[in-house]
């Protein structure tokens, strides 16, 4: 990442990637594509439709209106 003076004005400040940094940062994205990936794998859309209501139950339980 660079520091560079932003050209509308002289108090602020950008961060500008590098092209190391870019390379970086697609080698993780697909680290992460490969994880999510691995994680949903049979995983069907009712089960996780089943799972989020679950979830927001559970949530709806512990929150301060009830």
């Amino acid at each position: 990442m660079r520091i560079l003076a932003d050209a509308a004005g002289k108090r602020k400040l950008r961060l500008v990637p590098t092209s190391k940094f870019q390379e970086l940062d697609a080698g993780k994205n697909h680290l992460a594509e490969q994880f999510m990936d691995r994680l949903y794998t049979d995983v069907s859309e009712e089960d996780l439709r089943i799972t989020l209501k679950t979830i927001q139950k559970m949530t709806g339980n512990i929150t301060e209106d009830n």
